[in-house]
């Protein structure tokens, strides 16, 4: 934080180009998006990326309790937790490629 407040911020210039590579999106960009002429852009991914990330957390927190399972010897307990992680897995994975757009759907 410190950091932030005590250098200059970023020329007009670099974050337009960044904005323009890049294309982020949501309130905190809407001054640069509205600059670029592009008004203010929703955040990528939207709801979904909130239901990725609670997934992602799902996914990590179930393979390492469910490895650890496996470790202690309950083996019933292990195999469910990981498979948990695979379907939270599988669920990222469809919700990506859904995302993903396709190169004939990027605006150049």
């Amino acid at each position: 934080m410190a950091a932030t407040l005590a250098t200059r911020p970023e020329s007009d210039a670099t974050l337009d180009a960044f904005y323009t590579r890049v294309r982020p999106g949501g309130p905190g960009w809407a001054r640069v998006s509205r600059r670029l002429g592009l008004g203010v852009e929703p955040i990528p991914g939207g709801a979904l990326s909130l239901v990725n990330w609670v997934l992602g957390n799902v996914l990590v927190y179930a393979s390492l309790f469910g490895i650890g399972q496996l470790v202690l010897g309950r083996t019933g307990a292990g195999v469910g937790l990981l498979a948990v992680a695979l379907l939270s897995f599988l669920a990222i994975l469809k919700s990506l490629r859904e995302e993903t757009p396709t190169p004939e759907s990027v605006p150049s």
